[in-house]
């Protein structure tokens, strides 16, 4: 995962982002860093709840006049929040479909739309593609549809041959061992591109 190289790179625990996050309330890398942690402790609520506020916070500066986006916030680290605030809805959608809840098509909806975030693009690009079918990959892995997965998988490599810097960090949050012959078609698929 990318952490920027900046003053707050030393900071990797809960209590120690979220004491620094009382002094700098605005730090949409220190949300989100914090957010992920709470993605990996499947606490998906609070994740949610961090990556919304680093989303709403670049829309109101890019309503600001003379909007600059800092050297540690570009792009493509807003798409990885999309991203992540995708799957930790998905997840969200899971657990409450497994525990027999109605209100878990609520969840997914809201998964969607942040995929819709990237639809709607015009003019995309690779890693626009990339993202794209890696939140349609997510979701074929939580309802266990394994010919969906590897073809979704493969559009990943074809518009991103290489692996993308946080894609460990999404497979480690999904099932994909829960999903039969997934595993080794992923690996199949990424020694045929000579990843290793």
């Amino acid at each position: 995962m990318w952490w920027p190289k900046n003053k707050y790179s030393e900071l990797s625990t809960l209590e120690d982002i979220s004491q620094q996050l009382e002094w700098d309330p605005g730090c949409r890398i220190l949300k989100f860093k914090r957010g992920f942690i709470y993605l990996q402790n499947k606490n998906y609520q609070k994740a949610i709840d961090d990556f919304n506020s680093v989303i709403s916070h670049n829309r109101y500066l890019e309503m600001c006049p003379n909007f600059n986006p800092t050297p540690y916030f570009k792009k493509i680290y807003l798409y990885q929040t999309y991203l992540f605030r995708s799957l930790a809805y998905a997840l969200l959608g899971q657990m409450y479909k497994n525990l027999g809840g109605v209100i878990s098509k609520d969840f997914f909806a809201q998964s969607e739309n942040d995929y819709k975030f990237f639809e709607s693009k015009k003019n995309k690009k690779n890693y626009d593609y990339a993202y794209i079918y890696l939140i349609l990959f997510s979701w074929s892995v939580l309802n266990k549809e394994t010919e969906k997965a590897i073809n979704n998988y493969s559009k990943v490599r074809k518009y991103s041959p290489e692996l993308m810097d946080f894609e460990e960090d999404v497979f480690n949050l999904l099932p994909i061992e829960c999903v039969e012959g997934l595993k080794e078609s992923i690996k199949l698929i990424d020694f045929t591109l000579g990843i290793v």
